[in-house]
C-alpha cells in the first residue's frame, strides 16, 4: 500500500457508521502487541487547549532527553503531522506501511481515527520512544485513545461542544472527558465550571487518583502553561520551557505592511479567549478584516455574536467537506461578504490586518 492508497482507505473509513466500541479496538491492539506499551504515556483530554498542552509537554520531554512521541488532531496541511517523534512527523512511506500493518490485523472494520490511533501507538513502539503524549479525539471515555494506561492524565477544560455525541450539559461532557482518569494515576485539570469540577472530583476519588487543579489566570493560555509546568513537576522534569511557536494558535504572520493572525478557535469559549488576546494585542483595529468559517456541528450563532462588534469588514467562507454553508453564516454575520471558496480570497483587496478563525482547516489554508 502506498501513501495515496492509504489516504483513500482512510477517506472511506471516515464516513458512515458510528465508531466501534473500545473492546473491539482493544482486540486489534492486542494482535498488534499494544496491550502493554513499552513506553510511558500522558493522556490529554479537554474541550480547548489540548493541542497547546500536548505540544508544550512533548517539547519539555524532548528537552529533558526523552525520545518523545506526539499524537494530535486535526492536522493542518498534511495528515503525517498527527504522528511525530521529537518534533519530526512520520514519513509518507512509514505512514502507509504502518496503516497497512494495522489493517492486516483488524478484527472489525476500524474507523478513521481508530486506525490512526493504533498506527501511532505501533509506530512509537517500533521506534523506541520513551514517552508519548496522546491527545484525545472527541471526549475521552469512548475515544479510541482510551485504550492506553497513562502515567499522567490531563483535562484542560470543559465547555459545550460535540453535544450530539458527548451530551447537552457540562456535567455530561465532564463525565466523558474524565474517561482519561485511571486508578491511582495523577490527573491535572485546568480551571473548570463548578458543575464539571464536582463530577470530575467524584471520579478521581473513586479511582483513588490524585487530582491537581491549576490556579485561575487572566488567560486560558497561562492556565494551559501552568498545566504543563505541573505536569513537568509530576514527571520529574528538570528543564522546562513554555516557549514554542504553535501553528494556528494566535499565529502572527507579517505580510507587507499588514499582519495576518491565524487561530483555530472553533467554539464560543475558544473565541472568547481569542478575542481577549486579540483586543489586547497591537494588531487590533475595527477597520480590520475577519475571515470566518466553521464546521456544521459548531455553535456559529454564538461565535457570530462575539465577533460581529469587533469588525467593520467580514468575509464568511467554507474550508472543509463538513463546512457550514457560507450563505447560512451570512444570516448571523449580517455585514459579511460571501466567498464560498476560501482559497480564492484576494488579500490585496482586504482592509487592515486580517484575523482568520473558526476552523483549523480554514487557518491552514493561508
Amino acid at each position: 500500500m502506498n501513501f495515496k492508497q492509504a489516504l483513500a482507505l482512510l477517506e472511506l473509513r471516515g464516513h458512515g457508521n458510528k465508531k466501534n466500541n473500545l473492546a473491539e479496538v482493544k482486540k486489534t491492539a492486542a494482535l498488534l502487541g499494544l496491550q502493554d506499551l513499552p513506553y510511558k504515556t500522558v493522556h490529554v483530554s479537554g474541550t480547548n487547549g489540548k493541542g497547546t498542552v500536548c505540544f508544550l509537554l512533548a517539547k519539555n520531554l524532548k528537552l529533558n532527553g526523552f525520545k518523545t512521541g506526539l499524537f494530535i488532531s486535526p492536522h493542518l496541511v498534511d495528515i503525517c503531522e498527527r504522528v511525530q517523534i521529537n518534533g519530526k512527523k512520520i514519513s509518507k512511506k512509514d505512514f502507509a506501511l504502518y496503516l497497512s500493518k494495522v489493517i492486516k490485523k483488524e478484527t472489525v472494520k476500524l474507523k478513521f481515527f481508530e486506525i490512526l490511533t493504533l498506527l501511532a501507538l505501533l509506530y512509537f513502539k517500533d521506534k523506541g520512544v520513551d514517552f508519548a503524549v496522546i491527545e484525545c479525539g472527541i471526549g475521552a471515555r469512548k475515544d479510541s485513545t482510551n485504550i492506553i494506561k497513562p502515567c499522567l492524565s490531563v483535562i484542560t477544560s470543559v465547555s459545550l461542544e460535540h453535544t450530539q455525541i458527548l451530551g447537552t450539559t457540562l456535567k455530561q461532557i465532564a463525565f466523558e472527558k474524565a474517561g482519561v482518569i485511571k486508578p491511582k494515576t495523577p490527573c491535572i485539570t485546568g480551571v473548570l465550571p463548578t458543575s464539571s469540577k464536582n463530577g470530575i472530583k467524584t471520579i478521581a476519588l473513586k479511582n483513588k487518583a490524585p487530582l491537581f487543579t491549576v490556579k485561575r489566570e487572566k488567560t486560558k493560555l497561562q492556565e494551559n502553561q501552568n498545566i504543563v509546568l505541573k505536569a513537568a513537576e509530576i514527571l520529574g522534569l528538570k528543564k522546562k520551557t513554555l516557549k514554542i511557536n504553535l501553528p494556528c494558535r494566535f499565529e502572527v504572520i507579517k505580510k507587507g505592511k499588514r499582519f495576518i493572525i491565524k487561530d483555530g478557535a472553533h467554539n464560543p469559549e475558544a473565541i472568547k479567549e481569542l478575542v481577549k488576546i486579540y483586543k489586547n494585542s497591537p494588531y487590533y483595529n475595527k477597520e480590520n478584516t475577519l475571515i470566518f468559517a466553521c464546521s456544521q456541528d459548531k455553535n456559529y450563532k454564538t461565535m457570530a455574536k462575539i465577533l460581529n462588534p469587533l469588525f467593520k469588514n467580514i468575509i464568511v467562507t467554507e474550508a472543509s467537506q463538513n463546512a457550514m454553508p457560507a450563505a447560512e453564516l451570512k444570516r448571523y454575520f449580517k455585514k459579511a461578504q460571501i466567498c464560498t471558496n476560501s482559497k480564492t480570497i484576494d488579500f490585496k483587496k482586504l482592509q487592515g490586518n486580517i484575523l482568520i478563525c473558526g476552523s483549523f482547516y480554514l487557518a491552514a489554508v493561508f
